[in-house]
């Protein structure tokens, strides 16, 4: 029987391994057509990286619960990667109002290499437990084009093998 620790070291080595599979190499020359079409997004008239992107995006649509973010930092072409989710923002149109009076969305820590962004974040209400995700966005042009995700219960620093808390970091 594994451990929890063992199983909480292999899943942030899925992680990692995912976004560095995904990760532009640093020593390959950009392909000069995708740097041509990486204008630097625009929120609110003003230059912002992809993190400011991803941070906007999540709080006004998890957080604000406002649909209007969806045109605003969705792309209409959206390809998901979480096996429970279609393509497409058709989903959160009907999700988000569904959600109940209880359910909050906590941002954590956010990591940006070139055109994909990791958000740690704490899910409340969502389900029965609270759950603690890290989404993994590809963002093209200030509009969130793709997404995977890793999701898993959030248990309390009081309950863990190690005393330490899993949200938020620090």
């Amino acid at each position: 029987m594994k451990s929890k620790s063992h199983s909480g070291a292999v899943l942030s080595a899925m992680v990692i391994a995912l976004c560095l599979q995904f990760a532009p190499a640093r020593s390959q020359a950009p392909n000069p057509v995708v740097v041509a079409q990486a204008a630097t997004p625009q929120v609110e008239g003003k230059h912002v990286s992809n993190k400011d992107v991803v941070r906007k995006a999540m709080t006004e649509l998890f957080g604000n619960r406002d649909l209007g973010a969806l045109e605003r930092y969705w792309d209409a072409s959206y390809i998901q990667h979480n096996p429970r989710m279609p393509n497409g923002t058709d989903f959160f149109k009907k999700m988000i109002p569904s959600l109940g009076p209880n359910f909050r969305y906590e941002l954590g820590l956010v990591i940006e290499e070139g055109d994909f962004v990791m958000a740690h974040g704490r899910y409340v209400g969502w389900g029965e437990k609270t759950m603690i995700g890290v989404d993994i966005f590809r963002v093209k042009g200030g509009k969130l084009v793709e997404h995977w995700d890793v999701i898993q219960e959030e248990v309390p620093a009081d309950k863990t093998v190690n005393g330490n808390p899993m949200f938020p970091i620090k």
